[in-house]
């Protein structure tokens, strides 16, 4: 095999783990979910889906362009629960280097 990286947890985390966020959106009911899909469809967003009362998708950017998003969400007048991002495991990292999917599926 080949080193990729070498660190401690949180160095490589940072290094090879923040180029994609994972984000959920909660609704407080299904009503608004196709509001809340019309309004990220126009966003650079990756993995767009949606089950029950949750959107999720994946996007690049920092904590600002979260904040544009969520801002974007409140201006439709969306009700919304919760916006969170998943916090990316070393397994995540290591899975994605090694270009299988935490499943253990390929990519």
């Amino acid at each position: 095999g080949k080193l990729v990286d070498a660190g401690a947890t949180e160095e490589v985390l940072a290094r090879q783990g923040s180029a994609r966020r994972q984000i959920k959106v909660e609704l407080t009911d299904k009503s608004g979910i196709v509001d809340c899909m019309d309004v990220l469809e126009g966003l650079p967003l990756d993995d767009l889906k949606s089950s029950g009362h949750v959107v999720s998708f994946s996007m690049k950017g920092d904590g600002d362009a979260q904040v544009a998003i969520l801002k974007k969400l409140v201006e439709r007048g969306l009700p919304i629960r919760s916006f969170e991002e998943k916090r990316t495991s070393i397994e995540d990292v290591l899975l994605g280097l090694d270009g299988r999917d935490s499943a253990g599926g390929s990519n």
